[in-house]
């Protein structure tokens, strides 16, 4: 992080691309209480007044930053920015949004735990890694390149390496659920999407009335650490610290959910480090590994079958869409229809959508970056209802996370940020299975250890107490 705040430091009159800042700093430079960072690209969202007061400026990626103040001055803006930063970079400030600080190095503890005997290192790919990592080797944007990378964990030393595609089969199971009990209940509506830790930051800092309405299942990495540590780990007959996980990420700020409390159910932590895209692609330079030639392995099989609602998670709209296909055959257990929901093909910021499911009318919405999801938010304020909102930080999703290839500044990664969802949209429509309750694995692990969605075991290891 101190690195990127030294990026802006260097980059004169543009922006750093990964920062949202809400709150105000004082005249010596330094952070008053409730101010905040996330991460979030293209583009930013910049004030020296509270954002809750609603009087942020949003700085499109790579643009000026002069083309885009109307309200404040210039000479003002640049010297509170560079206070900021020079502030954080020499004192390590604690920023208390997401409670950063500047962490172990990933690299380091991953390659120490690869060469202890003791530990079986256990690797999980995010749908949107598998899209974006050939671009690291100058291979083609958004070719699903999944086999590829199970081999490069497996030559540095992985253990294991399995799909986190399979985790997001149970955050949908979970997760449709969960919404389900909501519908027929009529309480805590609408259901707010929580597998995005800046997004659901945002709120319990901004918008706390609204925390009950966040969803309590956990996201895809934090549900794959706790099944890891506590079935994975019976199934071998082995402690669970004796399992090292690492989890392959798209985004910065998931090394930072893992450490939230009340988030693990193992007496350490449940997903042990995060490896971003560009930091694996450093490794594998690092240890030689020709990317670009390595032939394709399949994932580990205990949790390597993913539906591909699961695989759509990568990208803004995929999380409802995913649900919606299993809540269709919860509420109407007649509907075979519900498959293609097409709820977004784009980057629009905003969507809503009307959908029939039986007799029931649902409107749903998503919101693709946290300056649209304030709209939102102050839209359901203002008395407007919706019943399901997906809201990812990063616009158009974990397709377009902070922990991506980097391109300078200037450069416009919309066209790249279209194929890699495109990536991700036709490996679902070629997927044998496309609802997560059809998948074989997820079932068997239902009947043989969580029990029911939502319920008893399942409720206690994959959900979080709001």
């Amino acid at each position: 992080m101190a690195k990127d705040a030294k990026r802006f430091l260097l980059g004169g009159k543009y922006l750093s691309q990964n920062f949202i800042f809400c709150g105000k700093i004082k005249s010596n430079g330094r952070i008053s209480e409730g101010n905040s960072i996330a991460f979030a690209r293209p583009g930013v969202i910049a004030s020296t007044t509270s954002c809750n007061a609603g009087e942020a400026e949003r700085f499109p990626s790579g643009s000026p930053i002069k083309e885009n103040i109307s309200k404040l001055k210039l000479r003002d803006i640049f010297l509170k920015l560079f206070a900021f930063f020079l502030h954080f970079i020499l004192f390590f400030a604690k920023i208390n949004c997401m409670e950063i600080k500047e962490q172990e190095k990933p690299i380091e503890q991953i390659l120490n735990a690869i060469k202890d005997k003791n530990l079986r290192v256990v690797g999980a790919c995010a749908p949107s890694t598998r899209v974006a990592m050939g671009e690291m080797f100058g291979l083609e944007v958004g070719l699903n390149l999944k086999g590829k990378l199970v081999t490069a964990l497996k030559t540095l030393g992985f253990d294991d390496v399995f799909d986190l595609d399979f985790a997001a089969d149970l955050t949908i199971m979970e997760e449709s659920a969960e919404f389900a009990e909501r519908i027929l209940s009529g309480r805590n509506l609408p259901h707010l999407t929580s597998c995005c830790p800046a997004w659901v930051k945002y709120v319990e800092k901004f918008y706390p009335e609204f925390i009950g309405n966040l969803s309590t299942t956990k996201s895809p990495q934090q549900i794959f650490g706790a099944v890891v540590k506590t079935y994975y780990a019976e199934k071998l007959g082995v402690k669970p610290n004796k399992l090292f996980v690492v989890c392959i990420m798209p985004c910065l700020a998931k090394r930072l959910e893992r450490l939230k409390a009340g988030i693990n159910v193992s007496e350490g932590l449940d997903v042990d480090a995060v490896l971003t895209v560009r930091e694996l692609g450093e490794l594998l330079n690092q240890k030689n590994i020709d990317f670009a030639n390595l032939k394709g392995t399949n994932f580990d099989s205990t949790f390597g079958m993913a539906s591909g609602a699961g695989v759509i998670f990568g990208t803004s709209g995929g999380v409802l869409e995913a649900s919606l296909r299993t809540l269709s055959e919860k509420l109407d257990k007649s509907s075979v229809k519900g498959l293609d929901y097409q709820i977004n093909r784009g980057l629009d910021g905003i969507v809503e959508r009307e959908i029939i499911i039986g007799d029931r009318k649902l409107k749903v919405a998503l919101a693709s970056g946290l300056n649209n999801a304030k709209m939102l938010l102050d839209r359901l304020k203002a008395g407007e209802e919706f019943d399901f909102i997906e809201v990812m930080a990063c616009p158009g999703g974990c397709v377009n996370g902070t922990g991506m290839p980097l391109y300078p500044r200037d450069f416009d990664k919309t066209p790249l940020v279209k194929k890699r969802a495109k990536g991700l949209f036709d490996t679902d429509l070629k997927e044998n299975v496309r609802k997560a309750h059809d998948n074989i694995q997820i079932k068997n692990l239902y009947k043989t250890f969580l029990g029911e969605p939502n319920k008893g075991l399942a409720k206690q290891i994959l959900h979080v107490k709001r």
